[in-house]
Formats: structure tokens, sequence, C-alpha cells
């Protein structure tokens, strides 16, 4: 099966073009750009979206309907009904994430924990039997930049790196320093937590989403960029 999987961020529009578990092809471009989508990737037997930006739904269904001739299916809750979600209001938990834990289950075969790093930053885990575990939520590197931008008026860097020095030598490193250290010690404590309470010790650590160099690198989680693409099929034809 040919199948165009589409992730629909709060920034990003994010697509991979799978043939038979394979990707063939893949790219991303800014939401306010969806229009200007025109790569050539061959025409799919199903597009599948997954969407954490309801108000550019309509929009992209319609767009890449006119585009391919065929109507997008959107990856909904009610997919997940075999995962064992202990969410108080299980529609308020993002599509990308269950997306993201079902490819680490269906995928890695294997517990894990997976970081989602995009506007937001989102922990999840989920273990053999299917249970999902909801770990946390941080604001993005790119929110914490845009705070400090907003409300100091020397502090106008606009963005970060990692580095292993321990004080700066710029504003940019003094910021880079105080940012990652932040978001270090917050993420490895929850963690820590949940693995310590859970009894994990032997898992799969896997990072996705924009700023994903930079927490792999400060954590030592393993990128896959495509983990939620992957989920996206993956949900498509484990419900099918």
């Amino acid at each position: 099966m040919k199948a165009l999987c589409i992730d629909i961020g709060n920034t990003y529009l994010h697509w991979a073009f799978f043939i038979d578990e394979k990707i063939e092809d893949f790219g991303k471009i800014h939401i306010s750009k969806v229009q200007d989508f025109s790569e050539n990737i061959g025409f799919p037997d199903e597009i599948l979206i997954s969407s954490n930006a309801p108000s550019f739904n309509l929009r992209v269904a319609n767009l890449f309907s006119k585009f391919f001739g065929i109507y997008p299916k959107f990856v909904v809750h009610e997919n997940f009904n075999m995962l064992n979600i202990p969410y108080n209001e299980k529609h308020q938990l993002g599509i990308d994430r269950l997306c993201n834990v079902f490819a680490l289950y269906k995928f890695y075969k294997t517990p894990g924990i997976v970081i989602d790093a995009g506007t937001a930053i989102t922990i999840d885990a989920i273990d053999e039997k299917k249970n999902v575990y909801p770990i946390a939520i941080f604001p993005g590197i790119g929110l914490l930049i845009k705070s400090m931008y907003e409300n100091t008026e020397r502090v106008k860097v606009k963005d970060i790196h990692f580095t292993g020095f321990h004080h700066g030598k710029s504003t940019e490193e003094c910021l880079s320093i105080g940012i990652v250290n932040i978001l270090k010690g917050g993420m490895e404590r929850v963690i820590r937590q949940f693995t310590v309470k859970e009894g994990w010790k032997d898992f799969k650590k896997i990072t996705t989403g924009g700023d994903a160099n930079i927490i792999s690198e400060i954590l030592g989680f393993e990128k896959d960029e495509f983990i939620t693409l992957k989920g996206i099929y993956g949900i498509y034809i484990e419900n099918a």
C-alpha cells in the first residue's frame, strides 16, 4: 500500500510517503505555507493525517484532496482503543503523543520512553502490555527563548545551542547553558521518578521533533525523526 502520512503540528506540517512500511520520501513545510506544497511523490492509495492543530484540519484536508484526488482519513482517539490509557480526559491527550507511543510499541517492540521536542516538549512511555504512561509536558526551547526575548530588554537572543562549557562567554552562551540545564534537570528528574516507581531498568529511549538534536545530545536518547509518522502509518495498518 502507498500511503501519504501527514503530521500537523503547531508550527510545521511533516509528511512522509510510505510504501509497504518503507519511507520513500519525506519533508516538512511551515503551516502558514502549506498551500505551497508541490512535492512530486506520486499518487498514494491513502492519505492519513494526525493533527495537533484542529483549526488547520479542514484547510489541509481540502488542499490534499484537491491535489491528489483522495479525501484524507484522520487518525482519531478511537483508533487507539487497544491501548490502556490512564488519562482522565482521553480526548485531551494529543493524537501525536499516541502515535509516538504506538510506533514505539509496534516498530521497536519494547517498552520505552519517547520525548517529542517541538513547540512543547512531551514525555510519554509505553510498556509491553500496551499500558500508556503520559509522563510530563515542558515548554519547548522556542517558548523559553521567546519568553526571555519578549520580557527582557537586554536578552535578545533568538536561538540557542548545546554547549559543554560550565560558564558562558556571551549572552547567547549563558542563555544556552541556562535553558539546556533547566530542561536537562527537569526531564531527567521526571524520567527517573517514573522509571524507579515502575521498576523499569531496560527500555528504549527515543526523541523526535524539531529540537530532537539538542535533547538527544543532553539526555543520550536515540533520535527518530519519523516516529510520529510511523505511528500514523502503523495505527492505520493495525485498524485495517
